[in-house]
This record gives structure tokens, sequence and C-alpha cells, in this order.
């Protein structure tokens, strides 16, 4: 996939695309998949834990 078509597909479709590639690329997931965080209070409103090939957790939003 060329970064152009990525980033537009980043655009319309947000983190179910990082979780897409992720997935592809057999990453851990310690969340399920997108969660919804209701409210506002965290400044984003969905976002999934995943870990990096070393094993430290990281943390995807979108805003």
């Amino acid at each position: 996939m060329t970064s152009a078509l990525y980033e537009q597909l980043q655009g319309l479709f947000g983190v179910r695309l990082r979780v897409v590639r992720l997935r592809m690329n057999k990453y851990e997931f310690v969340s399920p998949g997108v969660v919804a965080i209701p409210g506002q209070r965290l400044g984003f409103n969905k976002g999934f834990l995943v870990r990096d090939p070393d094993g430290h957790t990281m943390r995807i939003v979108e805003k």
C-alpha cells in the first residue's frame, strides 16, 4: 500500500485501519479491538492497547 493511499484511508477509517495493519503484522493486542471511550475527559474518543515487539504496551487513540 502506498503511503498516500494509506494516509487517505487513515483519514476515513482512523484507528480501525491501524488495527488491521497491526493484526496483519502479528502484534499482540491487550484490548479486544477498538474501544469507545464515553465523554471527552481523556481528550480522545476511541482507542486500543497493543504490545510493541519488545513487549511494551502502547495506547493508540483517535481524537
